[in-house]
């Protein structure tokens, strides 16, 4: 469900609609606010387009620069999983080994005690 939710950013208030929570769309336009704002204060020529503008690409740079940490992290995920399932399966097969060696120690014990009554 849309709604229109109405939000201030360097003095110009904007309606935005979305099906987002308006305490969402909030903290967004907050951030958008702020960072316009520092660009604003860093540089007092600027005018608020090239804030905009400015800002918008600082916020490019940190989403490119997420997503690509959060393909790099997906990758190590990958990887840790298939070292896991390798684990397993040999935790597996020496579990099995040690289920064989145990039977043949049992056996062993058993023929040793049969020799030594025989």
């Amino acid at each position: 469900m849309q709604n229109t939710v109405k939000v201030r950013i360097v003095d110009t208030v904007y309606g935005i609609v979305t099906e987002e929570s308006g305490e969402y769309v909030e903290k967004i336009a907050r951030a958008v606010d702020r960072k316009i704002r520092e660009v604003l204060e860093q540089n007092e020529r600027a005018s608020v387009n090239m804030a905009t503008v400015l800002a918008c690409f600082d916020f490019c740079d940190e989403s490119y620069k997420a997503a690509d940490t959060a393909d790099n992290l997906r990758g190590q995920l990958r990887d840790y999983i298939e070292e896991i399932s390798t684990v397993r399966a040999e935790n597996d097969d020496m579990r099995k080994e040690l289920a064989k060696l145990r039977e043949e120690n049992k056996i062993l014990k058993l023929q040793l005690d049969a020799s030594k009554r025989g």
